[in-house]
């Protein structure tokens, strides 16, 4: 591979896991954001304010940019992520930074970050009986980092390597997104705004029908 495609590779795996640690600290926010909404609801109405959210997440973007950074800063020395043609799948480098790396940072960190949420997250659940998004995204990240690190060590062949570095990771950012707009009404209302808004688009006169009729029927009732 070229030096230059081969950097490209490496810039595109260094983002993806930019934005991934990000995902992963603003789902660690939510869930404390949700405990302290709970528990501590006189506390949260003066905690969580416009100011206080702007620092999350300038803190969050800030963490995941030292993590980001610190694969150029080693750069001359390995500490790469990037996506490796012959097995198939994103992985780390084979130096000793990109190790550590994947093993203090990308898995014992982000695991110890999830067992906290889990534990926050239940402790709601119990509480509210209903904290299912929070749980279910808990479960999904670390299901996510289980199968990157630990089980892909066990697989023999480039297709369940490829399962399970790629395919699980990236069906667990689709599945988290899912998630998000099945559990939050507001989102699907939304969705809903924008789908009659093309159909008026697409087919104005039917439209129109429709809404003088569901109008006149609501006159009549």
């Amino acid at each position: 591979m070229p030096t230059s495609a081969q950097r490209l590779n490496q810039l595109a795996g260094q983002m993806s896991l930019f934005f991934m640690e990000s995902c992963f600290q603003c789902s660690f926010v939510v869930s404390i954001n949700r405990f302290v909404a709970v528990f501590y609801p006189t506390y949260y109405r003066k905690a969580f304010n416009e100011r206080t959210t702007a620092i999350m997440l300038l803190l969050t973007t800030t963490l995941s940019l030292i993590y980001f950074g610190l694969y150029f800063v080693a750069g001359s020395d390995g500490c790469n992520f990037y996506y490796d043609q012959k097995s198939n799948a994103w992985t780390f480098g084979t130096d000793l930074c990109s190790k550590r790396m994947a093993h203090y940072v990308d898995m014992l960190s982000n695991m110890v970050l999830f067992a906290i949420s889990c534990v926050i997250d239940v402790i709601v659940f119990i509480r509210l009986r209903s904290s299912t998004k929070a749980i279910l995204n808990t479960l999904l990240y670390s299901v996510m980092l289980l199968c990157f690190h630990i089980i892909a060590l066990f697989t023999s062949n480039t297709l369940s390597h490829f399962l399970s570095r790629t395919i699980v990771w990236s069906v667990a950012h689709t599945v988290d997104g899912l998630i998000l707009i099945y559990l939050n009404p507001e989102i699907k209302k939304h969705l809903v705004s924008i789908r009659h808004f093309v159909q008026i688009i697409k087919d104005p006169v039917s439209s129109n029908n429709e809404r003088v009729v569901t109008v006149y029927s609501s006159t009549f009732k």
